[in-house]
């Protein structure tokens, strides 16, 4: 299942003030909400539209609707807006068919991160009404703080009620975010010849001198930071990692005495003007507060710092995402799977040309590019699925698993092209970025 998060437009606004001038009577009750509050449809779709147009900084409501597979299924929403300091969120899925199936937790946490960046706010607060179950139990499974309980209104179009009041914090979003994604480095480093191969073939537009100090973003097992080091002889490099057991296996299988890997969350980098140059291959879509990690590539470089990025792009691994979605669909497994999202965040330059010029990073290229990835065989296409897709594969019984694998592989496998040698050929689309950091004097 495909989940995403996007800003709304005025093509949206018929179909919020739909959803509120058609509720049912048992589901307002149920969210505190009071309809006599509500203006008529035509001087809602007013205020609505004011809003849209507002700038950011004066904006007083925001929506981010929830699209799932495609389709929008409803939205979070931050009101009393005061740009740079608070906001307070709301959330709604209209498409009763999607209610129940624990995706709300995430399509909130993708908003509230959005909420963060767009609005520049320091506190995000969500109060539900302590009768409603639901708001209340994802707000607690994902791991928000109750900080307290009043009585009040919390919105304009809601009835005094006594109120739970959750503090949404940006680490406790990621943190749920990325907690399906738990690496087998052993099965990785067996599987990742595809990574390996694009990071070669970009390792050299860095331009790296011999004593540069350079930072690898998501640097895995490590093989891509030890052939960074053998091009920086007098230089440095540090390898990071959120994994803890991906770090172990780098720091066991590189053996350099100028290569450093440590445990650190990319979306949080604590590093000050002390790299030269950073590199990051095929390991940023995994990280869903993405702004955050260019803030801390900017905040890390030195200034005339260069940087080059790879990551899954937006349109990327269609296939493979196609033939699962068939499977979900009709396959013996589809009730196992059923409500598994995808663990990638796939962005475009839409979204990384305003994050990257807010970090003081000069952009010399950025560009989706169509880059096959290479499968020497079927076997690799299977240990591929199987390391990178796993909030699908550990939704299967492990008794099925290898079935499954294989039933999702031969598919896939029948849209690939087929090199000269026999190797599987599969369309991809990275998006790469090559910039460097403006000195402060412009």
């Amino acid at each position: 299942m495909e989940l995403r998060v996007r800003p709304w437009t005025q093509d949206d606004i018929p179909e919020i003030v739909q959803y509120w001038t058609t509720i049912r009577n048992v589901d307002a009750d149920r969210m505190g909400c009071d309809l006599s509050r509500f203006p008529a449809p035509e001087q809602y779709k007013r205020i609505l539209e004011e809003q849209l147009d507002a700038p950011h900084e004066t904006a007083s409501a925001f929506y981010s609707m929830w699209v799932v597979n495609g389709d929008t299924i409803g939205f979070a929403s931050l009101k009393n807006i005061r740009f740079g300091i608070r906001g307070e969120m709301h959330l709604h899925i209209w498409n009763a068919k999607e209610r129940g199936k624990g995706i709300g937790g995430r399509l909130f946490c993708l908003s509230a991160i959005d909420f963060f960046e767009r609005f520049r706010v320091s506190e995000i607060v969500c109060e539900p009404g302590a009768s409603n179950p639901y708001p209340n139990r994802m707000l607690q499974k994902v791991g928000f703080s109750l900080t307290g309980s009043r009585v009040g209104r919390s919105s304009e179009l809601s009835k005094e009620l006594l109120l739970n009041t959750y503090a949404i914090t940006r680490e406790a979003a990621v943190n749920y975010l990325s907690k399906e994604i738990q690496w087998d480095p052993s099965d990785y480093v067996r599987n990742s010849q595809g990574q390996f191969g694009w990071a070669m073939s970009n390792i050299d537009k860095l331009r790296l001198q011999k004593a540069d100090r350079v930072l690898d973003v998501g640097c895995g097992d490590g093989k891509i930071t030890a052939e960074l080091a053998a091009r920086v002889p007098e230089g440095k490099v540090i390898g990071i990692d959120r994994s803890n057991p991906m770090i172990a296996l780098a720091r066991r299988s590189v053996q350099s005495d100028n290569v450093v890997f440590r445990v650190i969350d990319a979306q949080a980098l604590d590093f000050t003007e002390e790299f030269d140059a950073v590199f990051s291959n095929s390991a940023i879509h995994w990280m869903p507060d993405q702004f955050a990690v260019v803030q801390g590539i900017g905040r890390a470089l030195k200034a005339g710092g260069r940087v080059f990025l790879s990551m899954g792009g937006r349109g990327t691994a269609e296939i493979p995402r196609r033939m699962l979605a068939g499977l979900m669909r009709e396959s013996r497994w589809a009730q196992s799977l059923d409500g598994a999202t995808s663990p990638h965040h796939f962005k475009g330059p839409e979204e990384y040309g305003p994050w990257l010029a807010h970090a003081s990073l000069r952009v010399h290229r950025m560009e989706l590019v169509p880059k096959p990835m290479r499968l020497t065989d079927i076997a690799a296409l299977k240990g591929w699925l199987r390391t990178t897709w796993m909030t699908y594969t550990e939704r299967v019984p492990e008794s099925e698993r290898t079935d499954f694998v294989r039933e999702w592989a031969s598919r896939v496998a029948n849209g690939c092209t087929l090199a000269h040698d026999g190797a599987l050929l599969m369309p991809m689309v990275n998006l790469e970025i090559e910039a460097e950091k403006i000195p402060r004097n412009g």
